[in-house]
């Protein structure tokens, strides 16, 4: 049997999470590293991640600070070989209106999760 391998690369817009439950960011992000973890450690699969899936994090710069959203997200994801973690300052109005400022920077394929996405 093959694997296909992938890379893979999920955008987060972390744009109004102050007006969504943090434990819904947690419960995400806990889903995320947990299928990453699946997806590239498990030998035998017919799918598997090429490299470490690619998490870009997008955030509002005009209402937090990278630090803060670094403590947050490192707190639940901690040291993984499995993800790489990228974080891109953006103006909120740039994510409301809804240019993706983080589309560039993606693997072949890409997700894109709001701040409703509930694993």
């Amino acid at each position: 049997m093959s694997t296909t391998r992938f890379a893979v690369s999920i955008i987060i817009e972390w744009y109004n999470v102050t007006h969504a439950e943090l434990s819904r960011a947690t419960r995400m992000l806990t889903a995320l590293k947990s299928q990453a973890i699946f997806l590239y450690r498990d030998v035998g699969d017919s799918v598997r991640l090429a490299p470490p899936l690619d998490l870009i994090i997008v955030f509002d710069s005009d209402h937090f600070e990278e630090a803060q959203i670094r403590q947050l997200i490192d707190g639940v994801i901690g040291d993984c070989e499995c993800l790489t973690l990228r974080y891109l300052p953006a103006s909120g109005q740039i994510i409301a209106n809804r240019k993706t400022p983080g589309q560039p920077l993606r693997r072949e394929k890409s997700s894109f999760f709001g701040q409703r996405f509930d694993p």
